[in-house]
């Protein structure tokens, strides 16, 4: 399996937002009498989390899914339906 160069150029983009929370964790415990409230910070930091897995994963697939599937694997991931598999790679029903 190849690795593109997008989902190596985003890895660090995710593990360094990811880093941020035992960081800022720590620096809570110290500052706890500030004025700052807890919920706040993680409220910058998750979101951005989040943000850099979606990247990532969209750059993964991107990578991975040849041209035949590329559409409906983008388009199952965008909108919420499957699981991210190209449909004849997801589970079958018995009738």
């Amino acid at each position: 399996m190849t690795v593109g160069l997008g989902s190596v150029a985003v890895n660090p983009h995710l593990l360094r937002w990811l880093s941020f929370i035992p960081l800022l964790t720590e620096w809570i415990g110290d500052h706890y009498d500030n004025t700052t409230p807890p919920a706040e910070a993680y409220a910058v930091i998750c979101p951005g989390s989040a943000v850099a897995f979606t990247i990532l994963t969209v750059a993964i697939i991107r990578a991975t899914a040849t041209p035949l599937n590329r559409p409906s694997v983008l388009a199952s991931l965008s909108l919420g339906r499957g699981n991210g598999l190209p449909p004849d790679a997801r589970p079958r029903r018995r009738a």
